[in-house]
C-alpha cells in the first residue's frame, strides 16, 4: 500500500514518484495548475498551494482552483487548455 506524501491518501492507480516520495494524481494536478500561474503572483501561488494542502490535511475535499477562486484579490486561474483553444 502506497500513500500520497502530501495528502496521506492511499494511492489507487496512477501516481507520480520521485526521490522525495510519491504523490497522487489529485495533488499532482494542483501542483501543475499552480505552476501555470504567472510568475508575478509567485507569493500568492505558494500561499494558495499551501492552504490547499493544509485544508486537505484537515479532511476538506478541496483543490487549488477552489482555494484560488475563494480569494477575491487574485486574477482568474490560468489553465493550459484555455491558452490553446482551437
Amino acid at each position: 500500500m502506497v500513500k500520497c506524501k502530501l495528502c496521506d491518501e492511499e494511492i489507487k492507480g496512477a501516481a507520480l514518484t520521485c526521490s522525495k516520495g510519491t504523490i497522487c494524481i489529485k495533488c499532482s494536478t494542483d501542483i501543475n495548475l499552480a505552476g501555470m500561474q504567472p510568475v508575478s503572483h509567485h507569493n500568492d501561488i505558494l500561499w494558495v498551494l499551501a492552504e490547499t494542502f493544509f485544508r486537505r490535511g484537515r479532511g476538506e475535499d478541496t483543490t487549488f482552483e477552489k482555494v484560488w477562486n475563494e480569494s477575491e484579490s487574485f486574477m482568474k486561474v490560468v489553465k493550459f487548455e484555455e491558452q490553446f483553444k482551437r
